[in-house]
């Protein structure tokens, strides 16, 4: 189990677990109000969200499992991870 964090600024992080993901991740932030979208390795926007709440889960059901690039993003700030799904 690797939980993935990212500092989007001085202060303002998010993270994200469990990576490699089955079906779901739980998304951490001090940011309510970020947005997070995920794109498969071609760059395509497969899942987008609002994350407005400081732990928050995400469905990943509807993803096929391969490498994808997770991102949070608030205001111009955005961080992108590695996501693998299973």
């Amino acid at each position: 189990l690797t939980t993935t964090s990212a500092a989007l600024t001085p202060g303002i992080k998010a993270a994200f677990f469990p990576n490699p993901a089955h079906g779901f991740i739980h998304v951490v932030t001090d940011i309510p109000g970020a947005s997070l979208s995920i794109a498969d390795i071609s760059g395509r926007t497969v899942l987008s969200e609002n994350l407005q709440h400081s732990l928050q889960r995400i469905e990943l059901s509807s993803l096929k499992s391969g490498m994808y690039f997770i991102s949070v993003t608030n205001g111009s700030e955005r961080s992108t991870q590695k996501l693998l799904v299973k």
